[in-house]
This record gives C-alpha cells, structure tokens and sequence, in this order.
C-alpha cells in the first residue's frame, strides 16, 4: 500500500492508494476472510440491496411479477416473502435488524407493508401489515426497529405530498402536505432525515418522541442527508468567485459542522454515507476519484484504488467500487478501518450498481448487470467469516471442534483441513490463534 500524507485544514488528510490482487471474477469463493456468492441470477431486474446484521433484502422480478426477497448471509439461506404476479408488484425493500428481531418495509401494488419476524418462529414466518394512511402513491420506505417513515401523495391532491411516521403502533404526519417533491428519505432509530426541493435542496430532521422537526443546513441549499442517530450528513452547495462548490456538513444532535476541508471543492452531489460518527463523501478532482472518509474526531482519510466510482461503510468496513488499474474491471474492496488492511472481493467485466454494508461491516451486497445471451442481472453478497474453521463458509457450532482442535493441536488441523487458513481462528488478529481467540469466537459463533 502506497501512502501519502498531505496537510489539510485543522488535521491530517492522508491520501490511501489502494493496490488490488486477482481473485475469481464469477461465482463462489473465498476473498481473504469474506466469502462471497452470487445470490440471484435471472433476465429480470433487481432493486439495490439493503442490508443489516447478516440479512439482505431485495426485490427481483421474476417472470410471473417482481417480489421481495430475505438471504441470511450466515446461513445461506433465502426465502420469498412475497407472491406478486399479473402486473403487481412488490419493491425497494428496506431492512432493519435488532434484539426485537428483524423488521422489514416495502411498497407494493397494495401500498406499504411492514414485516416483523423473530429467530424463534423462523425470518420468512413473521407477520406483515399494512399501517393507516399506507395506501395512496407512496415512495420508498425506510425502516429502523419497529419505526418507519415514508412518502405518500396528500389525500385529493397528488401534487402534493404527505410524509408520515410509524412508531410501531401510530402513524402521524411529520411533514407536509408540500408542494415539493421528496429527495430523500431515512431513518435512524425515531428520527427521520429527508430532502425536499430538487434542484433547491432543504434539509430537515424530525423527532417522532417529541413529534418535533427542524431545518438543518443552509435553506434551499443542502442536499442528500443520511442518518445514524445522533449524526446527520449532507452536502450544500454554495457559490464562491462565481463557482458552485460543494462541502459535507455534519450534524451532532447539538450543533452543525463543515467537515470537509475548506479548499476541497470538488465533493460530487452523491449521498454522503454515515456510520456512529464517521461520514463518507464522494470525491473528485482532477488526477483523483475516490471516497472521502471523515473519521468523526477531525482526520480526514482520502481512499481511492483506480476510478473509484462507488463506495460504503458499516462499522469498520469500508468498500470501494473501482476500475482498477491493474485490470480491464471493475473491483471490489474491502478496507478495514480498524487495522488498516484491505481485501479486494471480485473483479470481473460486470456493471455495478450501489454497495450496501451492514452496520456491524461484517456484510456486503451490491447489483451486478452483464450482457450474458441476453442482459442478467444479480444480487452478490460478501460475508465475513472468520471463525469459519470447518471452511464451509458458514458459521455455527460445527465450528467449535475445529476450532479446539486449531488451538490444542495446529499441525493436526493443518493436515486434516487441506486448503483452510488456521488464521481464521485468530479472532483477535493478533497474528497467532492461541487462548486470547476463545472469547472472541464464542462471541462470533453462539451470539446472545
């Protein structure tokens, strides 16, 4: 890895060049530590992934409709969850997962839906319902726990829209109606972030526990806000010597901030992605495309590998989409915050769409296209799975003895598992797989 250091408004901005390495271009296999598979192959489209802990919902069209779809990345399993056929629909699903269980929104033909199921009755046997006010033109949904927020056209007036609130038992208007249209929308435990104006950019939080909202950012100028309880990003555009230029700003739950460097111009107009505190913005300028990483207590991290032209974070994991130098491709990377090192997941001559990655990063999905006797389509998921010491890409209890035997008797295990890594038991990355790895797998192999 090639690093340069380069001084930056009040802290250190260190520029990350990215190497990648070769790995299988189509299928199943092993990246380092992630396994990744292709999930969905079929001539109908896919919407773009959304993901948390190791569940990944999508909507894939089908010959008979398109309907939503559940993978558990850590079972490798899937289900159907929806049976939409003739003409009817079911899309832009929206996942979130949490100790109540996993909780599910999409829009439909019927309008939205809700979906609720727990571990013990089994994620494609939960209960779905459709909340009060859920039937009229809605927009995508967006879900955190049992709350969701969404956007639906204003009873006898379809110029104008309403957007609504569901704290699990009520729904409420926590905006509207509006003459302008809805940009964005997310949400984060019970506060709601969302855009309205277009090309006239206004960016405004809501509380659903006080039923309160305010204007965040410059009025008719921010743009594109994600959210992450308390932190809220965004970008404004302001004009400077007769030039628009463009800064990510941050929100604490207190006060706002400009958190990109004073003389960095050239953040592109795309959603800035937030994680607890760290933010990641889409960078370019001439000689470098990349993804601005803001770590939350005022370093600021440029991470590129080619032309970087997609990114994500969740937890320490942060993916880059690149065509990458060293190949006519595109590639993915995965880049651990934490220790700094970096895994490329595949490259091959596909079209990527977004990447989305759970909030612990141990998850990844994105959409591929590729011209294949006819245009395909695929949904692909990486899951990292250290403590995977029977090297059947899963982890569970039919890891527990494989990892004794890791640790007790290494030479036995190298023998008796030809092609797996003993370094998959060194849960702390210490670089050997002794005692300190035991806490650290039961963890990772029997969750609470």
């Amino acid at each position: 890895m090639n690093m340069i250091l380069q001084i930056s408004w009040a802290a250190v901005m260190m520029l990350v060049v990215m190497s990648v390495t070769a790995v299988p271009a189509k299928g199943d296999h092993w990246a380092g530590n992630w396994y990744v598979r292709r999930v969905t192959v079929d001539y109908g489209g896919n919407s773009l992934p959304r993901v948390s802990g190791s569940m990944v919902v999508y909507s894939h069209d089908l010959v008979t409709g398109r309907n939503v779809w559940l993978y558990d990345a850590a079972t490798n399993t899937a289900g159907q969850l929806t049976s939409y056929s003739g003409g009817s629909s079911a899309y832009n699903p929206d996942i979130s997962v949490d100790a109540d269980g996993l909780h599910i929104a999409w829009n439909s033909s019927d309008g939205i839906t809700l979906y609720h199921a727990t571990s013990g009755t089994g994620f494609w046997n939960g209960t779905s319902w459709q909340p009060p006010l859920h039937e009229r033109n809605n927009g995508s949904p967006r879900i955190s726990g049992s709350n969701a927020a969404w956007a639906s056209s204003h009873p006898g007036d379809p110029t104008r829209t309403d957007i609504y609130f569901y704290n699990g038992t009520t729904t409420v208007t926590c905006y509207g109606p509006t003459a302008y249209t809805l940009e964005y929308l997310d949400i984060s435990g019970q506060k709601v972030a969302f855009q309205l104006g277009g090309e006239y950019g206004n960016v405004w939080l809501y509380d659903g526990a006080t039923a309160s909202q305010v204007q965040l950012g410059s009025p008719g100028n921010a743009f594109a806000p994600d959210i992450d309880v308390p932190y809220v990003a965004w970008y404004e555009k302001r004009s400077v010597g007769g030039w628009t230029k463009t800064y990510v700003f941050r929100y604490d739950g207190v006060g706002t901030s400009q958190i990109s460097p004073a003389d960095d111009e050239w953040i592109t107009h795309d959603q800035p992605q937030i994680s607890g505190a760290r933010v990641l913005s889409h960078v370019w300028k001439p000689g470098v495309n990349g993804f601005q990483l803001y770590d939350g207590v005022g370093t600021s991290v440029l991470l590129t590998c080619g032309n970087t032209q997609a990114g994500a974070i969740g937890g320490n994991t942060c993916v880059l989409g690149a065509d990458a130098p060293e190949y006519p491709s595109y590639t993915y990377i995965a880049y651990d915050l934490a220790t700094g090192q970096y895994q490329t997941l595949t490259n091959d001559t596909h079209q990527r769409g977004a990447v989305r990655v759970s909030e612990d990063g141990k998850t990844i999905a994105w959409s591929e296209e590729w011209y294949e006797a006819g245009m395909r389509y695929g949904i692909f998921v990486a899951h990292y799975a250290k403590g995977d010491m029977n090297c059947d890409t899963l982890l569970n209890t039919d890891d527990i003895s494989h990892f004794v035997q890791a640790l007790l008797n290494p030479s036995e295990y190298l023998s008796s598992h030809p092609g797996c890594d003993i370094l998959r038991g060194d849960m702390n990355e210490d670089g050997a797989v002794n005692g300190l790895d035991i806490q650290p797998f039961v963890s990772t192999v029997l969750p609470p």
